[in-house]
């Protein structure tokens, strides 16, 4: 029985409550009615396995409130206060800052009694700042929290609690530009200005989208467009991506167990630093992880087991990433391809018995097979996510992934060694 997915998944849903009904309740008696019920089930478990699960997830539940309340009051609690108030802060610059509709912004951190949180700063005109700046002014700030002046459940869902808009020229200190933690960040900078340099116009957006998960830069009708034939994440660095880079460090170490933890665990932990350990890569990156875990220490790897704990990590670092709506379709996308995309590829074999299986048409039988079932699997947990959230249900959706799947590792690999050869 796999108990860590019966607890994320009472966790997560209970995170998923929180977030959008029960944001202001106080739920400290219904999480202690919950875990006591939670542990009646599991004591009837021992004679009824079926009611194992039950009493599990009973207990996640019991076990997100408590978090949550914990999260929203200790953490959460000191940022109410600012809500459309200018304040004199420091903001700590994590990367360079770019150009936005307005002028230039530029994401980072900033302290408000004595706890770190991720701010996003829109600077005053022609203000350029590069990773590792600080800069002290008069900001306005706004919140993304549920019930903020500036609610936004992709930021909040990120981990961005706070916008703000510069309002005095203020001072800069550019004396912390050699921090090594910075490295990500300006490695990023690095391959959004080649990109720009070395790219026509109108590429560069999709570039730096396919590469580090940047999609700001498109424009509204081509993210329209990509949304409604179905194939938006091909342009946000997800398990897709951190797949190819997996794929790639496994042929680069000659699939050494060892050698491979060893290049691939840092790697990866670098390139979520770079797409700005957003909740699709973190997920991906944690499942990679323990994958090259599993090899080093022959232990065979779960991919249900991996999805929960990657999916439970990143709800404790953040209970608000429940209500990401990246996060919901790729745990929606992930949980498909694990239960249905091996039937689904086996039947489709099957309609071919004649084919013998090493033959080249078996081969290419099975390869097809593969990609289909992969398609289908993840859009049929998908599709009721996305006509909830986008109002829209792609009819092309599966043969469009089947059209341009194949062109992703080239063109993400392609992106990648083009960028780096031109540093």
């Amino acid at each position: 029985m796999r108990k860590l997915l019966w607890l994320t998944l009472g966790f997560g849903g209970a995170c998923l409550l929180c977030a959008y009904l029960l944001w202001n309740s106080a739920v400290a008696i219904p999480a202690l009615l919950i875990a006591l019920a939670g542990i009646l089930f599991l004591s009837l478990g021992a004679k009824r396995k079926k009611l194992r699960p039950v009493g599990l997830i009973l207990l996640g539940c019991a076990a997100a409130f408590g978090w949550f309340t914990l999260y929203r009051t200790a953490y959460l609690s000191p940022l109410r206060q600012l809500d459309g108030e200018t304040r004199t802060i420091t903001v700590y610059a994590g990367e360079a800052s770019e150009k936005s509709l307005y002028g230039s912004q530029v994401s980072g951190w900033t302290r408000i009694d004595g706890k770190p949180y991720r701010i996003r700063l829109y600077l005053k005109k022609d203000r350029t700042l590069e990773a590792g700046d600080r800069l002290t002014a008069d900001v306005l700030l706004r919140l993304t929290l549920p019930g903020g002046k500036k609610e936004n459940r992709y930021h909040s869902g990120n981990g961005l609690f706070l916008l703000g808009t510069q309002k005095s020229e203020g001072a800069v200190d550019s004396s912390g530009r050699r921090g090594f933690f910075l490295l990500p960040g300006k490695i990023a900078s690095l391959l959004k200005k080649t990109i720009a340099a070395c790219l026509p116009e109108e590429g560069v957006p999709f570039a730096q989208a396919l590469l580090l998960g940047d999609t700001e830069g498109l424009d509204y009708e081509t993210d329209l467009a990509l949304k409604l034939s179905g194939i938006r994440h091909a342009v946000a660095v997800s398990g897709l991506h951190v797949g190819i880079l997996y794929g790639i460090i496994r042929v680069l170490t000659l699939r050494k167990r060892w050698l491979t933890a060893m290049i691939g665990l840092p790697t990866l932990l670098f390139f979520a630093a770079m797409a700005g350990f957003t909740p699709l890569v973190s997920r991906a990156c944690l499942m990679a992880g323990l994958m090259m875990l599993g090899d080093v220490f022959l232990k065979s790897y779960d991919a249900p087991t991996a999805l929960s704990f990657g999916t439970g990590m990143l709800l404790l670092a953040n209970p608000l990433s429940a209500a990401s709506v990246s996060l919901q379709l790729s745990v929606a996308s992930v949980a498909g391809i694990l239960l249905l995309a091996a039937p689904i590829s086996a039947r489709i074999v099957g309609l071919f018995p004649k084919v013998k299986a090493k033959s080249a048409g078996g081969r290419a039988i099975r390869w097809v097979a593969g990609a289909v079932s992969v398609c289908v699997s993840a859009t049929l947990f998908s599709t009721p996510l996305s006509a909830y959230y986008f109002g829209a249900v792609s009819l092309i959706g599966v043969l469009a992934n089947l059209l341009i799947i194949w062109m992703i590792p080239p063109l993400f690999c392609g992106t990648g060694s083009f960028s780096a050869r031109n540093f």
